[in-house]
């Protein structure tokens, strides 16, 4: 099942972000997908959505791979590259007609990022400065206790907002990690925003949770049962569950996957479903635990935002109902925008 730029449901979005371009050896910025993002205009299309709809802020992601990584690790340590990357990424945003950025600095373990933090510091501070006050730059950060190590003080001068990723997502092995544990779990985005306050609080950086905004996956997270007869939340699992028929990951389902299923067994949890089938297990976001992970996150913890990764991955063309029911509830608690 194909999503296309115009499956984007822009009328719900306040932010949509392009993932993404990368980095040169001559520290320009460069199409992942050159076929795709250049020869069929898709870096075009994407910024060409604002036309229609105005209040739309279009940003793209630079870096997701291990490759970035270490171009944004040697631009860090040298000035005069930092300002040409700078000044790259402003001829970039330009040509392009796009809003601005999101650095995704991926590391290759959760346990390195508090080691270049300083790096990022001097990255961000060159870009702000060339870039100005009207472009936007955000940055990826993990959802641990890392992010106590940052220094938000400094970064707040040169940052809009931060993008709080879960760790998987800021890591080489990308979806896989999701599926490690052996252990049958729902997908629990609020553990996220609780164990991120809870670093910043404990480091005396509690006022600054008003620029962190949450993206979630909303991928089901499915997983091949040790006993098929055994299928409770926690039960034990072999490992990952089968690929989806258009989503093709192990591990993974999209919510239109889900929801157009015969399952032999479903159940809920306060902030998840799941559902079995044999000795498949799958534990997801419906509507109604979704409202429950909202009320909690901007209401009660007051979050500054909540954006979905993987917009993909929602029931886009409506096979279950209206199109997008994940993604219009999240729109429903941002006073009808969602980033």
């Amino acid at each position: 099942m194909s999503f296309r730029t115009g499956h984007v449901p822009v009328s719900f979005c306040t932010h949509a972000v392009y993932a993404s371009v990368g980095i040169s050896d001559d520290l320009e910025l460069i199409a992942k997908e050159p076929e795709f993002d250049i020869v069929q205009g898709g870096l075009t299309k994407f910024a060409a959505l604002k036309k229609t709809h105005p209040h739309l802020t279009v940003l793209a992601a630079i870096g997701e791979d291990m490759k970035d990584s270490r171009a944004f690790k040697m631009i860090s340590k040298n000035a005069e590259d930092r300002k040409t990357f700078a000044k790259n990424v402003q001829f970039w945003l330009n040509r392009f007609s796009y809003d601005g950025i999101v650095v995704h600095w991926k590391q290759y373990h959760q346990s390195q990022a508090a080691h270049y933090q300083d790096e990022l510091n001097r990255i961000v501070a060159t870009l702000r400065q060339t870039l100005g006050s009207t472009r936007r730059i955000y940055i990826g950060v993990p959802d641990d206790q890392e992010i106590a190590h940052f220094n938000l003080v400094t970064l707040f001068q040169s940052v809009d907002q931060f993008f709080v990723l879960p760790y998987w997502m800021l890591q080489e092995d990308g979806r896989t990690v999701m599926n490690k544990t052996k252990m049958t779990a729902f997908p629990h985005p609020l553990d996220d925003v609780l164990r991120t306050k809870h670093s910043l609080v404990s480091a005396g950086k509690g006022a600054f949770f008003h620029k962190f905004c949450f993206v979630f996956s909303i991928a089901g997270r499915s997983y091949t049962l040790a006993d098929g007869n055994h299928y409770e939340i926690n039960s034990n699992a072999l490992g990952p569950g089968k690929p989806g028929p258009f989503t093709g990951t192990p591990g993974l389902l999209a919510f239109y996957e889900i929801c157009n299923r015969t399952w032999t067994t479903r159940g809920k949890g306060t902030y998840g479903s799941y559902a079995v089938e044999d000795d498949q297990w799958i534990g997801y976001l419906d509507a109604p635990s979704l409202e429950r992970v909202l009320r909690m996150v901007l209401w009660k913890h007051k979050a500054a935002c909540v954006g979905i990764w993987d917009v993909s991955l929602d029931d886009f063309r409506g096979v279950c109902g209206d199109p997008f029911p994940l993604t219009k509830v999240i729109a429903g608690w941002h006073d009808r925008s969602v980033v």
